[in-house]
């Protein structure tokens, strides 16, 4: 089975329901979705190679980046 994704720079959505730190750290009660565009993946490791990780750091070819906008993000965003 294989699978294409889409070219670097697409807009594509990211969803769940993530915790909700207005409100003590507990889940939101509404389904939240953003929309980030996927990331290259030479140019996603050399963004991690310019971070903490360190220049040696390797991307697993089996990922794929998404995002780059400040405070957007699956995690806080």
């Amino acid at each position: 089975l294989s699978l294409t994704l889409p070219p670097p720079s697409t807009v594509c959505y990211s969803m769940g329901w993530g915790e909700d730190f207005t409100k003590g750290k507990k889940y939101a009660n509404l389904l939240k979705k953003i929309t980030m565009p996927l990331v290259a993946h030479d140019e996603c490791q050399t963004r991690y190679r310019n971070s903490k990780l360190g220049s040696r750091y390797t991307l697993h070819r089996s990922f794929t980046c998404a995002g780059g906008e400040a405070m957007v993000d699956t995690c806080i965003g």
